[in-house]
């Protein structure tokens, strides 16, 4: 299956995504870059979420391991949505994408252009914590940490589930280390979800619209809140 890796080249996440994705030894991929990039914002919050440690693979920098390790090519695009974008899409008979960090709200005629479908890892338990915060939401009800690999839909977070990792029991000494086994997790989601696809060993799943719940961004007393219970309680408990 050819696999195509939605980005941007200033993307925090992207060498971690590729590093895992390598590691599954998935070889015809590549990678088509948006040119708008992710903002100085949403750069500051993944950084802020982890207090600037979630840098570096085998103790070097991230993406030295992806010059001298990795080798798929580079696409760079206007616009994910782009006429170019669906062209190189559409030529290089690209069967799958993955969402490793676009920044557009991603088009129909882009959703429905691949025969697969676009993967996407959210960090909730999906239908019941669509939205934002889901992670803090999560801490803050006391409920399963849980990431949701799924195809995307025109609504954001409502597509077809392919699978659900929850985290039973974990260990954390901090809101940033909580992040940090967040992404981490996310990031082998992803690359396990891929290697399934690329074998056709999946299933999707309709997602239950009775149990779904949007969610807004966290209130700061109550991410606060979160803080505080994690500095004084170092392990969080699922279901």
């Amino acid at each position: 299956m050819k696999i195509g890796l939605l980005s941007t080249l200033n993307h925090p996440l992207l060498p971690h995504y590729l590093y895992n994705i390598f590691n599954t030894g998935l070889t015809d991929i590549v990678i088509i870059c948006d040119k708008k990039g992710l903002s100085e914002s949403d750069i500051e919050r993944i950084h802020q979420r982890t207090s600037n440690q979630f840098r570096s693979l085998q103790n070097s920098d991230p993406w030295e391991f992806v010059y001298n390790n990795i080798t798929y090519p580079i696409y760079l695009v206007e616009n994910h949505n782009s006429k170019k974008s669906l062209t190189i899409i559409n030529d290089l008979g690209l069967e799958c994408l993955a969402n490793c960090g676009t920044p557009r709200k991603l088009s129909k005629d882009l959703l429905s252009s691949i025969r697969t479908g676009v993967v996407n890892v959210h960090p909730g338990s999906l239908p019941q914590y669509r939205g934002c915060s889901s992670v803090e939401w999560a801490l803050f009800n006391k409920d399963t940490l849980a990431n949701t690999a799924h195809i995307m839909s025109e609504e954001y977070d409502a597509g077809p589930i392919i699978n659900i990792e929850t985290y039973e029991k974990s260990e954390f000494n901090s809101y940033q280390s909580v992040r940090i086994f967040m992404y981490e997790k996310a990031l082998n989601l992803m690359a396990k979800t891929l290697k399934d696809m690329n074998t056709n060993n999946f299933t999707l799943t309709v997602q239950d619209e009775s149990k779904a719940k949007t969610w807004k961004p966290i209130e700061q007393d109550k991410l606060m809140k979160v803080m505080g219970r994690l500095n004084n309680h170092s392990v969080i408990e699922g279901n």
